[in-house]
């Protein structure tokens, strides 16, 4: 059973974007210019939605994590955090509702695993025991620059806005409306990380 969860947001957005729209229209063989802020549309687009498929991000992000309790003292907290380079800072709630940082070396803190796992060294601290979002930890995620995003994640997100541009009506005959082309799909799935139900729970 579910009694609790970690939940995320982004509280640093990337400053880059997969593609500069000249080499995305050369993948896509698209000569002119007049749907340029389109294209830049179904970028934005494709590449939220594949991040949400695949279960990562995909360039430097923060994002924070919250949960409302915490673990048994001898039990580690899972993070959905499946493309983490770092965890920037670990605060929480105090009974006394005052928040408090703390020292990210009293920590084991495991950034390799398909999840990031973190666990005290001597102890969780002691939280605020009602109320949400008690405990905090920020995560860097996503490929430090353009450059170092695998390619079969590039052209997965490149093939889906070719989808977007060729096929802009909200239904086409013969094929399901929200199902990823094929094309885009086999790219993706090398890096698409699969969710438990109680993800995050404890």
């Amino acid at each position: 059973m579910l009694i609790n969860q970690v939940k995320s947001r982004i509280t640093t957005e990337p400053t880059d974007s997969l593609f500069e729209l000249d080499e995305l229209k050369e993948r896509l063989v698209i000569e002119t210019s007049e749907d340029d802020d389109l294209l830049q549309a179904f970028l934005d687009s494709a590449t939220d939605y594949s991040q949400q498929y695949t279960g990562i991000r995909f360039l430097n992000q923060t994002v924070t994590y919250y949960t409302d309790c915490l673990p048994a003292s001898n039990e580690f907290l899972e993070i959905p955090s499946h493309n983490a380079s770092a965890v920037t800072a670990i605060s929480y709630i105090d009974p006394a509702d005052a928040t408090q940082t703390e020292d990210l070396a009293d920590y084991y803190i495991d950034t390799e695993a398909m999840s990031v796992k973190i666990k005290p060294i001597s102890g969780w601290p002691t939280i605020r025991a009602e109320g949400f979002n008690n405990f905090t930890v920020a995560v860097t995620e996503g490929w430090s620059t353009v450059d170092d995003v695998p390619d079969a994640i590039k052209q997965g997100v490149a093939l889906l806005v070719g989808h977007y541009y060729r096929n802009r009506e909200s239904t086409i005959i013969g094929t399901s409306a929200t199902e990823l082309p094929l094309g885009s799909k086999a790219h993706l799935d090398v890096y698409r990380n699969i969710y438990r139900k109680d993800y995050g729970g404890f």
